[in-house]
């Protein structure tokens, strides 16, 4: 199995810059580029904390770069859409199919139902939910609220949506 390389993460940083400047519809208020760049970060302050190794910090960071990717093509089906923008982009950057097949499965556990495989698709899973510990929690919940209002006719609501998350962080934690 290839490993992903400090170049190909510098790589994938300006593809998907240049993705979102081109092609990142309005209401798409939270999902955005500096989300992106974000969630990078808190994944990479997770994995330093558990000590991972350098390649697997590229894994993880190539995965919290596209994990929300798939937003400039479809709010509904971004999941999909970002796991096909990931496999087209590392595929055309000669990665063998092995690793790509690994970056989709740490990027599926968004999808009702699904588990992380490995630790490092949890670390990516934890990173995202750092969003709404952080000072300006709140506040990026609110966004989130919007963006899908916004997006999602009849989406419900703002009581029922924070109801609801409040019962997902139960969960997870």
């Amino acid at each position: 199995m290839s490993k992903i390389s400090d170049l190909l993460v510098t790589n994938a940083e300006n593809y998907i810059s240049q993705l979102f400047a081109a092609k990142l519809p309005e209401k798409v208020i939270f999902h955005n580029f500096s989300h992106i760049m974000a969630l990078q970060k808190h994944a990479e302050t997770i994995g330093e904390h558990a000590g991972i190794p350098h390649d697997e910090m590229n894994l993880l960071r190539i995965c919290a770069l596209f994990q929300d990717s798939g937003f400039v093509n479809s709010v509904e089906n971004y999941r999909d859409e970002s796991i096909r923008l990931a496999s087209e982009f590392l595929a055309e950057q000669g990665v063998d199919q092995e690793m790509i097949n690994r970056v989709a499965d740490i990027l599926k556990p968004e999808l009702p139902g699904v588990e992380p495989k490995d630790a490092t698709g949890g670390l990516l899973t934890d990173a995202n939910l750092m969003f709404f510990i952080a000072d300006d929690g709140l506040e990026q919940l609110d966004m989130l609220y919007d963006e899908s209002a916004m997006n999602k006719p009849g989406f419900v609501k703002r009581s029922v949506y924070e109801k609801g998350f409040l019962e997902f962080l139960e969960k997870h934690t």
